[in-house]
């Protein structure tokens, strides 16, 4: 099986910082993640009625739906790595190793 696959512990090794923001109307709470490449991503959850609001609720949700923006974001990322990986493959000269270095003549 290929290395190039996103997992949850890839998004996780990511994410360096997470702030949960709950809007003036009372209704919504938005989860900003940080990933260490400073990219930012945004989740959000909301209630029809003010009363219903659950902190711990809105930020899981919320978590959740940002957690969930990143798995195309590392998708499209590997698969532009895969890319240039096969790209390079495909420039070597027949003959030489990976490394870059010719073999060595067989004696």
């Amino acid at each position: 099986m290929s290395n190039f696959r996103v997992t949850e512990e890839k998004i996780k090794e990511q994410i360096v910082d997470k702030t949960f923001t709950t809007l003036p109307s009372g209704k919504v709470i938005v989860c900003e993640l940080t990933l260490k490449n400073g990219f930012s991503v945004r989740g959000e959850a909301s209630v029809v009625d003010k009363e219903n609001f659950v902190q711990e609720i809105g930020e899981k949700i919320s978590y959740d739906d940002a957690f969930n923006k990143i798995w195309p974001l590392l998708g499209y990322e590997m698969q532009t790595k895969l890319y240039k990986k096969k790209l390079k493959e495909k420039a070597m000269p027949c003959g030489t190793k990976k490394g870059g270095g010719k073999k060595p003549p067989k004696k």
